[in-house]
């Protein structure tokens, strides 16, 4: 069992160029497991949004077939979700008679089990997992060959810069998009600021209704003292295990 909370919100930079958010995030139970899901459309797409969202829905379908029934988590499985995923959006480009670059997203997956826990991300943006009451990050962002450049799902080469791994179980995650990345990391030390994720944790482990700590959570993301240090779009996803009925 798990509490949860997914939410995208739109820059300022959007906002003031009247530009729709690029951010996608999705976090849905199947069976046993959490899958929580966040794609980051590229600002230079035209269809940057559809191409996170097209990512997100992909790979929870993929989820639904292959965690609903008998199956386990492996690197070859989730490679697979992410073939899907990668197809879907080049699909979806034919559809819009555009170039899959129009399209193109980064994406991060979680998929987090009572047994284990799979994770796999193209691009830049963060996975967050706390283990053994330590939190780290399982991926450090991953840039292109320029800097302020990135990789994407819809690439030819898309497979050569996805990343996976499955670990035992983690007691809480989160998934952010680039547009937090200043904010939730410590560059010059490659590691997780913790004071960044202790609060809001410890908020989503205390709430009875979590669901209701969504609206606070937008507010933040959309505060000015967070405005104050991105533009961009911001994608924060946050997750806490329940064990009989108590946040772990």
């Amino acid at each position: 069992m798990w509490k949860y909370l997914a939410e995208s919100v739109r820059g300022t930079s959007h906002v003031s160029g009247n530009i729709d958010c690029q951010d996608v995030c999705r976090a849905q139970t199947v069976g046993d497991y959490l899958v929580v899901v966040a794609a980051d459309g590229a600002g230079s797409a035209s269809h940057a949004a559809l191409g996170a969202t097209t990512a997100c829905e992909s790979i929870l379908r993929s989820a639904e077939k292959q965690l609903g029934g008998p199956g386990d988590l492996s690197e070859i499985v989730i490679r697979a979700w992410v073939s899907v995923a990668h197809t879907d959006v080049e699909q979806a480009a034919v559809e819009k008679n555009v170039s899959p670059r129009e399209l193109a997203c980064t994406l991060l997956l979680a998929v987090l089990g009572p047994n284990n826990s799979a994770f796999a991300q193209i691009g830049d943006g963060v996975i967050v997992a706390r283990e053994n009451d330590q939190l780290t990050h399982v991926f450090w962002p991953s840039n292109g060959e320029y800097q302020n450049t990135t990789y994407f799902l819809c690439e030819d080469q898309y497979a050569e810069n996805l990343r996976v791994e499955i670990r035992p179980p983690v007691q809480e995650a989160a998934l952010l998009t680039d547009g937090l990345q200043m904010l939730a990391l410590k560059f010059a030390e490659q590691v997780v600021h913790a004071p960044f994720f202790l609060p809001m944790f410890k908020a989503l482990r205390a709430a009875e209704d979590f669901s209701a700590l969504a609206g606070p959570l937008r507010a933040f993301l959309d505060s000015p003292q967070v405005n104050a240090r991105t533009d961009d779009d911001k994608t924060l996803v946050l997750a806490t295990r329940v064990t009989d009925g108590a946040a772990v």
